[in-house]
């Protein structure tokens, strides 16, 4: 038997389709900002044609589209309104990725509702934002998505550090949940796309800049960069790259079911 030959995979995803999703209800509105954006541009940047879901500004996102047919690289993009924690929006946003560019490749849930407080003390209303961000906006859209993703396409749901490990001063049971069922979601829809070729994966970002970070302290921040091993606080690129790496089908052949802790080494020894 031949063995496989991996450089017969593309290494960018020219001719591609990718649909970023971010959730209303998120502290980022849409994928005009932060992990959202830098993920939006990345993927673009290796030739695929860009889907911006936003829910918040619309002029936001038709910055992210204007910047990505300014790569001069034939990508193109266009941005899409939608609440992903609706089934009916969810349904749509995949109709109308289709519609707009005739296929779907890459699917990238980034919902990142983000709330700390202990667990008998947090508000049932955010709890409720929570579930829905987190969780429906990814299962919805997911499911949306597998009739018509291409086969050999890839799913890369976007997790969090925080499902793994505890922060000082940090109560968020409730948010680690969220981002434990998408970790455990990744798994099963892992197994059943795998007779169509269909890679499946979770990222996880450790500490980041983002909208998230708003209002730390100059000495939290210290804090977390002394006990990263790589000494630094993450950046929205660094959680792009590692989209892309699954992205891609040469480097992400072999990868499905897996989650990808971006993290600067916060939690190595849990991967």
């Amino acid at each position: 038997m031949a063995a496989f030959d991996i450089k017969t995979l593309p290494n960018n995803l020219n001719g591609q389709v990718a649909l970023v999703v971010l959730s209303k209800q998120s502290l980022v509105t849409d994928a005009s900002h932060g992990i959202g954006r830098a993920i939006a541009n990345k993927l673009a940047e290796l030739g695929a044609n860009v889907v911006v879901n936003y829910n918040g500004s619309a002029a936001a996102a038709a910055e992210v589209v204007a910047a990505i047919k300014a790569l001069g690289n034939g990508a193109q993009a266009v941005a899409i309104q939608a609440d992903v924690s609706s089934v009916a929006d969810a349904d749509r946003l995949v109709a109308e990725t289709v519609k707009a560019f005739g296929r779907l490749d890459v699917l990238v849930n980034n919902a990142g509702v983000f709330r700390v407080a202990p667990t008998d003390q947090l508000p049932l209303d955010d709890y409720h934002h929570l579930v829905g961000a987190n969780i429906h906006g990814v299962y919805y859209t997911t499911r949306a998505a597998i009739p018509v993703i291409a086969d050999g396409g890839a799913i890369i749901n976007i997790s969090a550090i925080a499902s793994k490990v505890t922060f000082p001063n940090m109560p968020n049971a409730a948010y680690m949940a969220t981002k434990g069922f998408i970790e455990a979601f990744t798994r099963g829809v892992a197994a059943e796309l795998s007779p169509r070729k269909i890679r499946v994966n979770t990222v996880s970002p450790g500490v980041t800049y983002s909208d998230m970070l708003q209002g730390a302290s100059e000495q939290a921040l210290e804090h977390v960069k002394q006990t990263t091993p790589l000494g630094r606080i993450g950046t929205p690129e660094d959680i792009a790259e590692a989209v892309a790496f699954l992205a891609v089908a040469r480097s992400g052949a072999w990868f499905t079911g897996q989650n990808l802790l971006s993290t600067g080494g916060i939690g190595f020894s849990l991967s």
